[in-house]
C-alpha cells in the first residue's frame, strides 16, 4: 500500500487496522513463551468497589484464547461481583492478554519499518490510537465493557517527522485540559 501511495504526487493517507488484543485472545507460541505465568502480577484492585452501584457490574465469559491455532479454551465460569475469578485464571488471562499486546507491537513495528524505509520527503505523520482500555480483573472484571476509567483511557501516540526531538517522549499536556481530547475530534 505504501508503494502506491507514495508514487502518487497529492498528498495520502493510509489506515491500518489491527485487532488484537482482543477476544478471543489468539498469537503465535513465541509472545505466549515471553511471558512466564507464575510471574504475572495480579490486579491489587480486584474487589468491587463498595460505594459503586451494582448496575456498573458488567462481565461475560470468553475465551482465554489459543496459540498458533489450538482450540481457544473458554472460561464457562464468569466472576461474580463479589467473587473474583482464582489467581490462576486471572493470571492466564493476563498472560494471554499480554502475549497479544506484544504480537501487535510487532506488527505495528513491522508497519513503521516499511514507513522509515520511505525517503525523508515522503515520511509521514503516524497516530496509533485506540478504540476502549480494558480489565484485567481490576474490579472483578475482565473486558472493555464497563465506565469505570480503565475502560475509556486508550492509548493515543503521533510520531511526526517534523518534531524529532519529540520521539520516545511522554506528554501529560492533554491530562489538565477543561475540554477532554475526544477520539472524534481527531478526523
Amino acid at each position: 500500500a505504501l508503494a502506491h501511495v507514495t508514487a502518487q504526487t497529492k498528498p495520502w493517507f493510509i489506515a491500518a487496522g489491527f485487532r488484537r488484543p482482543h477476544t478471543p485472545f489468539k498469537m503465535p507460541t513465541a509472545f505466549w513463551e515471553m511471558y512466564n505465568e507464575s510471574e504475572i502480577v495480579l490486579a491489587t484492585n480486584a474487589a468491587f468497589p463498595t460505594d459503586a452501584p451494582a448496575i456498573a457490574y458488567h462481565q461475560a465469559g470468553f475465551d482465554i484464547g489459543s496459540v498458533n491455532g489450538a482450540k481457544p479454551t473458554l472460561i464457562e465460569m464468569k466472576p461474580d461481583i463479589n467473587q473474583p475469578f482464582p489467581d490462576d485464571i486471572s493470571r492466564a488471562i493476563r498472560r494471554a492478554y499480554y502475549a497479544c499486546v506484544s504480537f501487535q507491537d510487532s506488527q505495528i513495528g513491522r508497519v513503521l519499518s516499511a514507513v522509515d524505509a520511505l525517503p525523508a520527503a515522503q515520511q509521514p505523520v503516524v497516530a496509533l490510537v485506540g478504540d476502549h482500555g480494558w480489565h484485567l480483573g481490576e474490579y472483578s472484571m475482565y473486558h472493555k465493557f464497563a465506565n469505570f476509567e480503565l475502560t475509556t483511557r486508550v492509548p493515543f501516540m503521533v510520531r511526526s517527522p517534523a518534531h524529532p526531538a519529540s520521539a520516545g517522549k511522554r506528554t501529560a499536556a492533554l491530562a489538565g485540559c477543561e475540554k477532554r481530547l475526544r477520539l472524534s475530534s481527531l478526523h
